[in-house]
């Protein structure tokens, strides 16, 4: 995000458009790859849905869960909203704002993994 943000302030609105569209088109098999892969692992740690609520572990997990999708909204809205407005005005910085929101949370997400890693671990697992 940080390569995305810095491209904010010094491309041309035009080649800022076209980097946009090509990153977006690569990060979605990429995201959704990481989706079904991290979902399988939840899966094997936690066990049951009903340890989601009653572990520590599964509780961590549930939280980052919810970073995780409000992450997965930024883009979405990146490219149905702001990428787009690119095209039809010379305004850069809600796009610039929203992805710094997107790197403040990607460090929220690996706090909470490092969190889950180091000091609550899934209960199978202890």
């Amino acid at each position: 995000m940080l390569p995305l943000r810095y491209a904010c302030s010094v491309l041309a609105h035009n080649e800022l458009f076209i980097l946009m569209e090509k990153f977006g088109k690569q990060a979605v098999p990429m995201v959704t790859l990481i989706i079904i892969a991290g979902l399988w692992l939840s899966i094997q740690l936690v066990g049951s849905i009903d340890a989601l609520v009653t572990t520590s572990y599964g509780q961590v997990l549930l939280f980052k869960l919810i970073l995780i999708n409000s992450i997965l909204s930024l883009p979405a809205r990146h490219k149905l909203k702001l990428v787009l407005a690119l095209t039809n005005s010379t305004r850069r910085e809600p796009l610039s704002k929203s992805l710094s929101i997107e790197i403040v949370i990607a460090l929220a997400i690996l706090v909470t993994t490092s969190a889950l890693t180091s000091l609550v671990g899934p209960e199978n697992y202890l």
